[in-house]
């Protein structure tokens, strides 16, 4: 059974957006180191004859970084040799290459696949794209000079010398690409699916009897999704120093994986104490029986010359068993609230005019099997003011709390004020009757019986109030 929590989460959009950003660069980037390989290769130029002394002419210097740099990144290199170059020429495998003539088959530009280019250029040797480039040049007539020509070549041996690192580069990217799409992956399932908000109640896949194995697989995925989103909730909550008298050094600690500890050292211990002090506040106005002080009968002499019955239906007449109905305002809400006051009028039922029936009331105690638990709980901003709010912060919050009790309810019996008659003797209890005028016995009470509860408890951190009641939630559905 989940429980809605409405309100929006800014982090979880921006991102998701973020990391669309990141790929989306990525991408580009990969494409445009794997297109300019790929134009190395298409468009390299022979080197100049050597001498019959096997030297090269003394104009032809190794290139250094600067023009590596400049020729990666100046876009006047793409125009040049799109202007000089046919389009529909491509060229062979170095096996081929070296085999074949210039009418060999050729591939062309369009067809390349991009990474294949670049991968494959890691193993060519300088006589193979020497080779690849005299076959191509000879079919190609430029017009350019010999200065120009001796430019392009310095530039064609730098681009070779680089293709190993461009491939190294495209690999890479390929694996960040591939990391960043597993994270979005990720950030669907933990954080995309926070938009509901929905708090969770445990269940054990492995004490339940009859379960298939497919129903068991959805108990341990929804309690493992629960974990993470009670972490991802506790360290919205630390950021905002909202634990009470809890010092934290720093949110990014396993502390986060502790929502569930019972311990007195733990994060929400404060928490735990604030919670149960609610619940029992909240039951206690329930059964709570309340007096106004106009009611209290008039003690004279003539009322004790009342006959004993007459005293009795005076006082219950005057009293109102109403319950404290101002506490549970201010400590539900919602459906819980509605509950309650349900609950209070089973308890003090009214007649036909709108008047309390003359009934008894209820005590309610309880005592604690087992310590109270936070088993789930949901943190989202729910304060878009433009303004930073005055107290707390802009976090709205959920907590599912756990119950383990063990509650007595019996009724309350009232007792006139001693009063001494003219015999200097006290006046007895008073006796209480139902309305079918049978007498309560006074230890009377219902055997203490066991309860387990789960209460969502609420609330805005912006607004200066207790957690309040929301609504209650059953295992079994």
């Amino acid at each position: 059974m989940r429980v809605a929590l409405a309100g929006g989460n800014l982090w979880k959009t921006s991102s998701v957006a973020f990391c669309f950003l990141i790929l989306t660069i990525i991408w580009c980037f990969q494409s445009a180191m794997t297109t300019r390989a790929t134009q190395a290769l298409l468009h390299l130029r022979p080197p100049p004859a050597p001498s019959h002394s096997g030297a090269f002419p003394s104009t032809y210097r190794s290139p250094t970084l600067s023009s590596l740099i400049w020729s990666l990144s100046s876009p006047s290199y793409a125009s040049a040799s799109s202007a000089h170059s046919n389009p529909h020429n491509g060229f062979s495998s170095p096996s081929r290459s070296m085999s074949t003539s210039s009418s060999s088959r050729r591939l062309s530009p369009s067809g390349l696949s991009r990474v294949a280019v670049s991968h494959r250029a890691a193993f060519f040797t300088p006589a193979h794209v020497r080779s690849m480039a005299a076959m191509r040049s000879s079919e190609v007539e430029d017009d350019i000079s010999e200065e120009e020509a001796m430019k392009r070549l310095q530039i064609s041996d730098v681009r070779y010398a680089l293709l190993p690192f461009v491939c190294f580069v495209d690999i890479f990217l390929a694996i960040m690409s591939t990391f960043t799409a597993l994270y979005l992956l990720v950030i669907h399932v933990l954080t995309m699916a926070f938009s509901k908000k929905d708090v969770h109640i445990p269940v054990s896949p492995f004490r339940r009897k009859g379960l298939s194995i497919k129903e068991r697989a959805s108990h341990l995925g929804q309690n493992f999704l629960n974990t993470m989103k009670n972490a991802t909730s506790m360290y919205q909550l630390a950021k905002t120093d909202f634990f009470p008298n809890t010092y934290i050094k720093s949110p990014r600690t396993w502390a986060v994986f502790k929502t569930r500890s019972t311990k007195d050292d733990a994060w929400v211990a404060p928490l735990r104490a604030e919670f149960l002090d609610t619940y029992g506040k909240v039951n206690g106005a329930v059964a709570k029986y309340v007096l106004p002080p106009s009611s209290s009968p008039p003690l004279h002499h003539s009322l004790f010359s009342l006959s004993f019955v007459r005293i009795e239906s005076v006082l219950i007449a005057r009293s109102v068993p109403r319950g404290d109905l101002k506490t549970i305002k201010s400590l539900t809400m919602d459906n819980y609230a509605q509950t309650l006051k349900n609950r209070l009028l089973a308890f003090h039922p009214q007649t036909k005019k709108g008047s309390v029936s003359p009934t008894f009331t209820y005590k309610w105690r309880y005592s604690l099997n087992a310590p109270v638990e936070i088993v789930s709980i949901r943190a989202t901003q729910g304060h878009w003011g433009l303004q930073e709010p005055r107290t707390g912060s802009r976090l709205y919050a959920q907590a599912l709390v756990r119950f383990d009790t063990k509650q007595v309810g019996h009724f309350l019996f009232i007792e006139i004020p001693h009063r001494a008659d003219k015999m200097n003797k006290p006046m007895q209890t008073l006796r209480v009757y139902n309305s079918a005028g049978k007498l309560v016995k006074e230890k009377s009470q219902i055997a203490p019986k066991p309860v387990v509860e789960y209460l969502v408890f609420e609330k805005r951190m912006w607004y200066d109030l207790p957690w309040a009641i929301r609504e209650r939630l059953y295992e079994d559905l």
